[in-house]
């Protein structure tokens, strides 16, 4: 018996070992951002491509919940940014969508070119953001609903970053939603 109790432990270290992994990265990822001589690499590259990338990387979890998901995702939107920090607000995005969205719920994302910029969109429906606690989701360490926290893990840094990197590039994220019904998250960024 003695065996699987240090194997369930040596588990637990490793999975905790993880959380505090994700959790520095995170906060590494906002002092970056944060920090006016970081370097951002802009580049050409394919925004669309990036997108699904990060859908595929997140099929799993929506296969799992049976959460229905639409795509309106405009084919090869180039853009000039930096590919790492785009895909990291996208999967911390569809991330907190997957996260918040009921079993059997609906995530639509849409990505949209105009001549200047490009608008990025992903709605999920589910427990939705409180009207009070919307002016707030983007603050670092902010949960909105103690409940949630229990539910869900996080530190409630990952909007905090998806802003951080969203304006050090230039663009606006902004967020929206109807309590018990969805939450949509909008960005924007220049071509």
């Amino acid at each position: 018996m003695r065996k699987s109790e240090d194997f369930l432990d040596i588990k637990g270290s490793s999975i905790t070992g993880v959380v505090d992994k994700k959790e520095r990265n995170d906060l590494l990822s906002l002092a970056q951002m944060e920090d006016i001589s970081f370097e951002i690499k802009k580049i050409p590259f394919n925004i669309s491509n990036a997108i699904h990338d990060v859908i595929l990387s997140m099929e799993a979890a929506v296969t799992d919940k049976h959460i229905q998901l639409t795509c309106s995702i405009e084919p090869d939107v180039m853009i000039k940014s930096d590919p790492e920090r785009i895909k990291q607000v996208i999967a911390i995005l569809f991330e907190n969508a997957i996260k918040y969205t009921n079993e059997n719920g609906k995530i639509d994302l849409s990505l949209m070119k105009s001549k200047r910029h490009i608008v990025f969109s992903i709605k999920n429906t589910g427990k939705g953001i409180g009207k009070q606690d919307l002016p707030r989701i983007f603050d670092r360490f902010y949960r909105a609903d103690p409940s949630r926290t229990q539910e869900t893990d996080g530190y409630g840094l990952g909007l905090s970053i998806a802003k951080a990197i969203i304006e050090r590039l230039g663009g606006e994220i902004r967020a929206e939603s109807v309590e018990n019904e969805y939450a949509a998250f909008t960005l924007t960024l220049g071509l």
